[in-house]
């Protein structure tokens, strides 16, 4: 292995491993936004359905969770987990570094990995050396937040963490993820039909994995 191997592979787990003590410090067990969708399971207990007049904030129009503009960019839609843990795997698997780190890694990661001199990039291809394991824990939560056997977890102001229980955490390097609600606004540079700018709502964003002994 080269010296410039080993410092790649070291600035990678840097960046992991200061993600992973950031958030660990911060962790409080709060009742989850999702709580009352169906198949949600919480540490604290769901009660009542939703108020008259409720919308589903992971409800999205159209249908598709990818919009594809006529220049040929895409625009990906997290309302819910399930949504960020769609675009995960097919940023993975389809090898798409730029579409991860600018409409799945979260700002707030992005910036910690640059106060921690690592490229962002870093952190994609850390995952991608890893692929297997990733989406060995994302196909167990396929569903995201309504997945058997996930709980949702509040972690901070924003920021929630989905995570696997019991058996079905058994054999992963990482049990869960943490995600970020960030975004949100008009959007200048896809405008509408008539040429005026869109609002965009907010998405949720991929903060890290969750190791497995957490």
């Amino acid at each position: 292995m080269s010296v410039r191997s080993r410092a790649v592979g070291v600035a990678a787990m840097v960046c992991a491993v200061a993600l992973a003590a950031c958030v660990e410090r911060r962790v409080t067990y709060n009742r989850p936004m999702f709580a009352g969708l169906p198949g949600v399971q919480s540490n604290q207990p769901i009660v009542g359905a939703g108020p008259k007049g409720y919308r589903d904030p992971t409800h999205v129009e159209g249908g598709s969770i990818v919009i594809e503009h006529r220049d040929g960019s895409k625009t990906l839609v997290s309302r819910s987990a399930a949504h960020l843990v769609a675009h995960i795997q097919r940023t993975l698997v389809e090898d798409e570094e730029e579409l991860f780190l600018s409409q799945v890694l979260s700002e707030l990661t992005v910036r910690e990995c640059r106060e921690n001199g690592v490229e962002p990039a870093e952190a994609f291809r850390y995952l991608r050396r890893h692929r297997d394991e990733a989406l060995k824990v994302l196909a167990r939560m396929q569903a995201g937040e309504r997945s058997p056997y996930v709980v949702v977890q509040k972690v901070d102001e924003r920021v929630y963490r989905v995570m696997l229980t019991g058996l079905a955490a058994r054999g992963l390097r990482w049990r869960g993820f943490d995600m970020v609600l960030e975004g949100g606004g008009w959007d200048t540079e896809h405008p509408d039909e008539e040429g005026k700018p869109v609002f965009r709502q907010s998405n949720w964003r991929l903060r890290w994995f969750v190791p497995a002994a957490s």
